[in-house]
């Protein structure tokens, strides 16, 4: 078959679960078929970063994401569209456009979207069957997060984003034929969303053993001293659990183990956490090359998540190579 993927971010180098997913997903898909990818690049992003493709996919074309409208008029007309804000806002002519005239001159047979965003993209596309794979369920982080406020003017607000995505997501769903997911949960709570659903399959989030080998936890190679959160902090959900681990659960154990060290990982660039920075028992490494070498010499791995749907790669990852998790 002839198959064109559409990804909301590259999917290499694998920096993210999302990187990690699409790029093996492709990558066995293109073991039988042949697989086109249209995929969005971001500021800072490495345009080489295509060279990791070319061995799984037949054509690359990256197109640099636009930063998202916000003049007072694209937030009004957010407002009364029928699309959440965040996707109305982030729409792209040119990704527009280019699924347009790929499929019209490649006459494809399948076409993958790697979630709700870039589903958006192929929802006019007639006569060729679709796919969105769900690395989770945006209606369920929607609700997480209205249930989370505490402020009643933030706390109506989150009511109604939810409520609106939560509409368009069974808008959206309803005109895909076949749906993939990470998870029973996540295709349990979307086959909720949408009882008609006929063609779903849940592939479950993996590692390769030969990359995140088991090394046990002999004492002499774990320092006990260290626990890790391994994220990508500009990820809100993330950066949302660190501060809650830090403010609800963190002083606790600096109490009992005053030499314990939280080693963060991920890029933390521009973002808002000088108050953490602060804290001698934090240590911030930033983005590393090889983050089993750091989830290796750890005591355990923390996911401290309030909020997010799918499954937590830095779990598996962490499992994998036999590091405790909570």
């Amino acid at each position: 078959m002839k198959i064109l993927y559409l990804t909301s971010w590259l999917p290499f180098p694998l920096k993210t679960g999302a990187n990690v997913r699409n790029y093996h997903l492709i990558k066995y898909l293109s073991l039988k078929h042949k697989v086109d990818l249209l995929s969005f690049i971001f500021k800072g992003e490495n345009d080489d970063n295509v060279n990791g493709l070319k061995d799984i996919c037949q054509r690359v074309k990256i197109i640099k994401a636009e930063e998202l409208r916000n003049s007072f008029s694209e937030n009004i007309l957010a407002l009364f569209s029928k699309k959440p804000k965040s996707i109305y806002l982030a729409l792209n002519k040119e990704m527009t456009e280019s699924v347009i005239s790929w499929n019209d001159n490649n006459k494809y047979d399948l076409i993958v979207a790697d979630s709700l965003i870039m589903a958006e993209y192929i929802l006019s596309i007639k006569n060729v069957p679709k796919v969105i794979d769900h690395h989770n369920i945006d209606a369920a982080i929607l609700k997480r997060n209205y249930e989370l406020q505490t402020f009643i003017l933030k706390k109506i607000r989150k009511w109604f984003t939810w409520k609106k995505g939560l509409k368009y997501e069974k808008i959206v769903s309803s005109k895909i034929e076949a749906h993939t997911f990470v998870s029973p949960v996540d295709k349990e709570i979307m086959m909720t969303l949408n009882p008609g659903m006929k063609l779903t399959e849940v592939i479950p989030n993996g590692v390769d053993l030969n990359i995140f080998p088991y090394n046990g936890f002999e004492k002499d190679e774990r320092d006990y001293s260290i626990i890790i959160f391994s994220s990508l902090l500009k990820y809100q959900a993330n950066l949302e659990g660190l501060r809650y681990f830090c403010e609800k659960i963190f002083p606790f154990i600096k109490k009992s183990r005053p030499d314990i060290k939280l080693v963060v990982t991920g890029d933390y660039g521009n973002l808002p956490i000088d108050d953490l920075h602060n804290d001698k028992n934090i240590e911030f490494v930033g983005y590393v090359d090889n983050v089993k070498k750091e989830i290796s010499k750890a005591s355990v791995t923390i996911v401290p998540l309030r909020v997010g749907s799918g499954t937590r790669f830095k779990i598996l990852e962490s499992m994998a190579l036999g590091t405790p998790v909570v």
